[in-house]
């Protein structure tokens, strides 16, 4: 379980060493070139990509630890020694639930350094197992009045008979009265 609270992140028990500085979420379409014959046709959309997250932490040295030390202790938490296929991870912050991703495997960490600073930016990135469909959660106002409109239309609706307009029931039954005493 990830949990991303504030600015820091804590992967079960462990807090990552830094601080968030980003988190991107990216969700793409696909589209395929089409043929027909010899003639190209336009794009066609097949699906979705599974959507992607990354973190980027903000890493600085300190008196416990140097950079290549947390480096390792990040990478240790998600790349265990023996471990041949990545790990699905719950995620738990805002921003990335609401895109409907609750799970993701993590997928790849890469670090960024500039020669004479004492910090770096460590990116990790995970990808979602399935494609997520966001479901609108009404209010309980919301959907008394959707129940109000639903009953509004199909009274509307009733009342468009054009038998029913032309005549009544009362006046129907005397004339099929009237045809069966002939």
């Amino acid at each position: 379980m990830i949990y991303i609270q504030d600015k820091h992140i804590k992967v079960g028990k462990d807090y990552l060493p830094g601080i968030i500085r980003s988190i991107r979420i990216s969700e793409e379409g696909k589209l395929e070139d089409k043929k027909k014959g010899k003639k190209k046709v336009s794009n066609q959309p097949t699906g979705y990509e599974a959507a992607r997250v990354e973190i980027d932490l903000f890493i600085e040295e300190n008196k416990k630890y140097d950079l290549e030390n947390m480096i390792r202790f990040v990478q240790r938490l998600f790349k265990r020694s023996g471990q041949k296929k990545q790990k699905k991870y719950k995620l738990t912050a805002a921003e990335i639930n609401a895109h409907g991703i609750t799970e993701a495997y993590f997928n790849g960490i890469s670090t960024t350094k500039e020669e004479s600073q004492s910090w770096a930016v460590c990116t990790l990135s995970f990808v979602a197992p399935a494609i997520a469909g966001l479901k609108v959660v009404r209010t309980k106002k919301q959907q008394a009045e959707a129940k109000k409109k639903k009953k509004s239309k199909s009274k509307k609706n009733a009342d468009k008979s054009p038998a029913k307009n032309m005549k009544s029931k009362s006046d129907a039954k005397k004339k099929a009265k009237k045809l069966v005493k002939k």
